[in-house]
């Protein structure tokens, strides 16, 4: 029992954040209705922003920017999420029903996550400026990205006012990175920040964490409206489906990266930022097609969180 107990210490320490990732997820998918009183009241854009700026705090981006690995990773990872995304999305949807094959590609086809792609490439040891820069990028020329390739796979433009949306993305991201970084030219800031980064990143990974548990508890209510029209084998098969294009757009950032000459952490901000996908846009998107279509977008952000943490944690293991 003495041997067993700083094992398993050791283990909560290493694995704290999956152990609670899984248990909001499970919360959320259980009792949905008890959790929403709390969800729906809680003002996600600034959740959204206090991420931003407790990541891009422990980020001198200017200095970071000023390195070749750092823009060719975010150009590779821009590039992965919004060109080859896409049409692999619609190809992994042919063999679903409809409704979900267009959510298929709205998934696909949506931008970066708004933050937990830097926090996850800097819980891996990568290059969280890189990350940053792609969520900036990808968020803001969604309102053309988007309306693009679902007019062109799905067959109908998305129903989504996205000039409002580039408003609040610049609200949400953009201004909380301006922010930290104008506060990082004062050297005694720069200093606190550098002394804490753990702690930071620590406390922005916590606000992913409640932001996961917002998105799974509306992820779950529109589930169980929607969710009885959808075979077993259907639930099936998008899962994989949604895990398969996650990885292979995961594994397919890492190889160009390589292919380009750039370093490890590098490499894991294109495979990190150019494979995670936002659920807050994708649920906008899809709703217009169908209850149905926003499935795979809510799969895809379950599976996305899961899988990388996995990862990254092996990532940082190894390196």
């Amino acid at each position: 029992m003495n041997v067993g107990a700083p094992y398993l210490l050791g283990t909560l320490r290493r694995q704290w954040f999956l152990i609670t990732l899984a248990i909001l997820l499970l919360g959320a998918f259980l009792a949905p209705a008890r959790l929403a009183p709390i969800t729906e009241q809680t003002p996600t854009g600034w959740v959204v922003a206090a991420v931003m700026l407790l990541t891009a705090l422990g980020v001198n981006l200017r200095a970071a920017a000023s390195h070749r690995g750092t823009w060719v990773a975010a150009l590779l990872a821009i590039a992965v999420s919004t060109l080859a995304a896409p049409p692999l999305g619609w190809l992994s949807g042919r063999v679903l029903p409809r409704e979900l094959a267009i959510g298929m590609i709205v998934a696909a086809s949506v931008p970066c996550t708004l933050a937990s792609a830097a926090v996850w490439t800097r819980r891996g040891g990568g290059n969280e400026a890189a990350a940053l820069l792609v969520s900036i990028a990808t968020n803001l020329l969604c309102f053309l990205v988007l309306p693009f390739w679902t007019t062109l796979l799905a067959g109908a433009a998305a129903e989504a006012n996205f000039a409002a949306l580039a408003w609040k993305l610049l609200g949400w991201v953009v201004a909380p990175i301006v922010v930290s970084q104008a506060a990082r030219c004062v050297p005694a800031v720069s200093r606190w920040c550098d002394r804490r980064r753990t702690t930071l990143g620590m406390a922005a990974q916590c606000g992913v964490l409640f932001m996961v548990l917002v998105g799974a508890v509306e992820a779950s209510l529109k589930t169980r409206s929607v969710g009885g029209s959808v075979r077993p084998a259907d639930w099936l098969l998008m899962i994989l489906m949604v895990a398969a294009v996650h990885i292979a757009l995961a594994v397919l950032g890492w190889f160009a990266a390589g292919w380009a000459g750039l370093a490890r952490g590098d490499r894991l901000a294109t495979a990190i930022a150019g494979s995670q996908k936002t659920l807050a846009v994708g649920v906008l998107v899809a709703l217009p097609y169908g209850g149905l279509a926003v499935l795979p977008m809510i799969a895809y952000h379950v599976f996305q969180l899961v899988i990388d943490t996995v990862w990254v944690d092996r990532e940082r293991r190894r390196a």
